[in-house]
């Protein structure tokens, strides 16, 4: 669809976001406990599954880490982050751009789903280090949730004026 979301004025870009500017390996399950997969699957990962015996086929992708993209875009962000157990090496790709982020709406796996060493406490302590805080939360599915987190800074101004505005 990259043709047709340029003439509507969108830079499509087909690549990974995580906290390399390098190909990486991709992780396509085809089979998970005794179940086969389509390769158009839509769990695939950086990380590999903590489940045994499961199958992958690996691919070679470009990744760019979020600061490469916006390096010269200074304009107030809103993220969506929901990349199958890679949410550190996305957040870790922030870099020069915290300032300018504003919202992050991510899903969060709260039980040991990817052979990474990051879990929810790693994430959350790194978002808190950098003035955001979890503002709501559903409940996605068991082992797992959608939360926002809003900059701190933000979230006081949003207080503050509409305390302001309703006495």
């Amino acid at each position: 669809y990259s043709d047709e979301l340029k003439q509507l004025g969108i830079d499509y870009k087909n690549l990974a976001i995580s906290d390399t500017d390098e190909h990486i390996n991709l992780s396509i399950p085809i089979k998970l406990k005794h179940r086969v997969l389509d390769l158009d699957n839509r769990i695939s990962s950086i990380h590999k599954r903590e489940q045994p015996n499961a199958e992958y086929h690996v691919v070679k992708v470009k990744s760019k880490r979020l600061d490469s993209l916006f390096q010269n875009n200074h304009h107030s962000k809103a993220l969506w982050i929901d990349v199958e157990g890679a949410q550190y090496e996305v957040i870790s790709s922030f870099g020069s751009i915290w300032s300018s982020i504003k919202l992050i709406y991510i899903e969060i796996e709260n039980r040991n789903v990817w052979s990474n060493k990051f879990d929810v406490k790693n994430i959350k302590s790194l978002l808190e280090s950098h003035g955001f805080i979890e503002i709501m939360r559903d409940n996605l599915a068991r082992g797992q949730y959608n939360t926002v987190f809003a900059d701190s800074e933000t979230l006081n101004k949003s207080i503050t004026t509409k305390t302001v505005n309703n006495y």
